[in-house]
C-alpha cells in the first residue's frame, strides 16, 4: 500500500529469519477493519509503503536457531506482537500483547504491522500457534479476530441466561454475538441494517436479529427483556447512533462495552441519568491476550463456532485491492486473500 487507496502487487525480499523468529508461507490472510482504515486514510502507518495484513494462516517455511517446539511444515497461525515479559503490565497480567510498555512488532518493512498480504511473513516464535487438527487454513485465518472478539465477550461479564445485544452486523459483530451464546446468553441479539448480513447471523446461531433501519432496536430489546433492557450491550460499530442506542437499551446496573475503535470524538452524557442513577458500567476492549488466541483455536476445533458462513469472497493475491474495495463499500462480509495463488 503506497498511500490511501493505492495498492500495488510487486516483488519484495523475503524477510530474514532471526534466531527467535518463524518464517511462515502464508496460505490465507483476512482483511480486517483496521486494514481498511489504512486504505481509507483514517490511520497512518509508521512509513509508506506498507504491507498490511495480520489475520493469517500458513505453514512454517523456516525457523530460527533458538526456536523450540516447532518444525518446518507445521500448520500455524500467528500475530506480529512480541511482549517483553518484564514491564509492569506483563508482570501483572502475563505476556501483555495489549499494554506491554516495550512491545515489539514484526514487519518493519510493513510500517509496523505483521505484513501478511504476501507469500511469506515473519513473526516471533512466542507469537506463533500450531493449528489444531481438523481446522482448515480458511478457518484458522480467523484466529486473530476471533481472539479479539473473545476478549470482548469475556470482559462483558455475561451470566447464563442473560440478554446480550450486539450493535454491528460486520464479521466481528456476528462473531461476538455467537460467542455470547457460547458463553450462556439466553438471548443473543445482532443489531444492524444489512438484511443479507443479518441472515448470516441467523445461520450461525444468533437468537434474534433486528434491522435498525426498519425497526426501533431499543424498543424491541426492552420488549424481549420484560422492559428491563439488555444485561450487556457490545458496540461493534463506531457510530454515534450506535452509541446512543447502546446507552438507551442497557438495563440498570448493566454493562456497555466499547469494542469498536471510535474516531476521536466527544460524547456529552448526563452522569446522573446514565451513570450515578442506573449504575451502568462502561468498559472498553482492545485486541487480545495469548489466552484468547489459544482458546479461540480450541473453539474452532471443537465446533463451538462455525466461521465458514462469514467468508463471502476468496481472492488471489493480485486481486487484494479488489478485496479492499469490496470491504470498504460493504459489499462483503469476510474477504480472504489466498496468498498461495500468485503467478510464479
Amino acid at each position: 500500500m503506497y498511500a490511501p487507496g493505492q495498492i500495488k502487487t510487486e516483488e519484495v525480499d523475503i524477510p530474514a529469519t532471526g534466531r527467535n523468529d518463524i518464517l511462515t508461507k502464508v496460505r490465507f490472510s483476512g482483511i480486517c477493519p483496521s486494514d481498511i482504515k489504512y486504505y481509507t486514510g483514517a490511520r497512518k502507518p509508521a512509513a509508506w509503503p506498507t504491507i498490511r495484513g495480520h489475520e493469517f494462516s500458513g505453514e512454517i517455511a523456516e525457523i530460527g536457531g533458538d526456536v523450540k517446539g516447532f518444525k518446518v511444515g507445521d500448520r500455524v497461525v500467528g500475530h506480529g506482537r512480541t511482549p517483553c515479559g518484564r514491564c509492569y503490565f506483563c508482570m501483572r497480567e502475563g505476556p501483555n500483547v495489549n499494554y506491554c510498555s516495550n512491545l515489539g512488532t514484526a514487519g518493519k518493512e510493513s510500517g509496523g504491522g505483521t505484513g501478511a498480504f504476501c507469500e511469506y511473513t515473519r513473526v516471533h516464535a512466542v507469537s506463533t500457534y500450531r493449528m489444531p487438527l481438523g481446522v482448515s487454513f480458511e478457518e484458522a485465518a480467523f484466529a486473530e479476530p476471533l481472539a479479539c472478539c473473545l476478549n470482548a465477550v469475556m470482559r462483558s461479564r455475561i451470566v447464563v441466561g442473560e440478554t446480550v445485544a450486539v450493535i454491528g452486523d460486520g464479521p466481528n459483530g456476528l462473531i461476538v454475538t455467537r460467542l455470547a451464546k457460547v458463553f450462556g446468553a439466553g438471548k443473543a441479539i445482532t443489531i444492524g441494517h444489512h438484511d443479507e448480513r443479518l441472515e448470516v447471523a441467523s445461520r450461525i446461531g444468533v437468537d434474534m436479529t433486528i434491522n435498525s433501519a426498519k425497526e426501533d432496536p431499543t424498543k424491541i430489546v426492552r420488549n424481549v427483556s420484560e422492559g428491563r433492557g439488555a444485561d450487556a450491550v457490545i458496540l461493534c460499530v463506531d457510530s454515534l447512533s450506535a452509541l446512543k442506542q447502546g446507552l438507551g437499551m442497557v438495563r440498570k446496573e448493566g454493562l456497555v462495552n466499547f469494542f469498536a475503535s471510535y474516531p476521536p470524538t466527544e460524547v456529552p452524557i448526563d452522569p446522573n441519568s446514565l451513570l450515578h442513577g442506573p449504575s451502568i458500567s462502561l468498559v472498553g476492549t482492545r485486541d487480545f491476550q495469548p489466552l484468547h488466541f489459544a482458546k479461540g483455536l480450541e473453539l474452532i476445533a471443537n465446533k463451538s463456532i462455525d466461521l465458514k458462513p462469514l467468508i463471502t469472497h476468496v481472492l488471489p493475491l493480485e486481486k487484494t485491492e479488489d478485496g479492499f474495495k469490496m470491504a470498504t463499500e460493504r459489499k462483503s462480509l469476510k474477504v480472504l486473500i489466498d496468498c498461495s495463488r500468485y503467478p510464479s
